[in-house]
Order: structure tokens, then sequence, then C-alpha cells
């Protein structure tokens, strides 16, 4: 294995260690049916590193979806539970919020005409963090200043994360 997964093990294998097991029990064994749901604490030791070993073979096999959502897992340090995508890591005041079709100020326009009438350069960054099901994550730029926002689509992270910079330079959409 090469040394960017190497690094990658070595900081999954922290984090899981790292991890309140014995706190969030039922997200384990929702995870890997494997673990017995009469375990003890003193159980956990060998089936921590089976665990780890079995997550380090699905990154090792897995589809880029699935590398994003255990990398997500990685960085935030929780566990989704079943039918929950890997949430990424949160911010103070951010959330992750589902849209579709709704009407939305119009934040992302008005932050670009501000940094067009101020000079300050103003852009924005995306990555798709999670396929099945969808999700984006947003930064917007805005004169050396990140803002960042996620949702189901790439609008919504991108209107959220404009919102944030739209609040922050008292510019009104």
């Amino acid at each position: 294995m090469h040394q960017g997964g190497d690094l990658l093990d070595a900081l999954l294998t922290q984090k899981m260690m790292d991890y309140p097991y014995a706190a969030r029990k039922a997200q384990l064994v929702s995870i890997s049916p494997r673990i017995p749901r009469h375990s003890t604490a003193s159980d956990y030791s060998g089936l921590v590193q089976s665990f780890i070993t079995q997550l380090g073979a699905v990154y090792e096999r897995g589809c880029d979806a699935t590398k994003l959502q255990l990398r997500s897992v990685v960085q935030s340090g929780e566990l989704p539970t079943p039918g929950q995508p890997a949430e990424v890591p949160r911010q103070h005041g951010r959330e992750r919020v589902r849209g579709g079709d709704i009407e939305l100020p119009r934040y992302t326009s008005a932050i670009k005409e501000y940094g067009d009438r101020t000079g300050i350069d103003v852009q924005w960054t995306d990555e798709c963090v999670s396929v099945s099901p969808q999700l984006w994550r947003v930064w917007a730029h805005v004169g050396g200043t990140r803002f960042f926002g996620t949702g189901d689509n790439k609008k919504l992270a991108r209107h959220l994360a404009s919102q944030q910079a739209c609040q922050r330079f008292a510019v009104e959409a």
C-alpha cells in the first residue's frame, strides 16, 4: 500500500480507538452484526481490532463514494445510523438541510454582486461527498474568509454557504 494509504490507516485506527464504543454499542451492532449484543466492555479489544480490519478492507475494495463516506467517518469521529449517510464534520452554526425545488433567497447572486461592487474576490469550491444519498459540500471564499454549506444538491449547498457570507458582510438578498 502507498504512503497515503498507510496514513489513512493510521488515522482510521486512531479514530476508531478513540471512539466511545461503550456509549455507541447500538451503532456498532447496526454496522457490524458480527458483534454480539451480549458483549461486555472487555470483549471490545478483539472486536475493535476486527472491526478496524474489516473497515480497512471495505475501504481498500470500495468505490469512490464508499471511500468518501469512510473518510467522513474518520474526520468526524461519528458513525452513521442505518440508512443515514456519513455526515460531514459539522462546524459551529452550520447544519445539513435537505432542499428541493423550493424558492430560495438569492444569496449567491447577492454575494457575487457585492464582490463585484467592492472589488472583493468571491469564489466557490464544491465537492460531492456522497453519491447515494447525494451530499454536496461547498465553500464560499469571500475576500479570504471561508463559509461552509452542505446539502443534498450543489445548489442548496452553495446557497447555504452564500447565506453565511451575506450574513457576515451584511449583504441583503
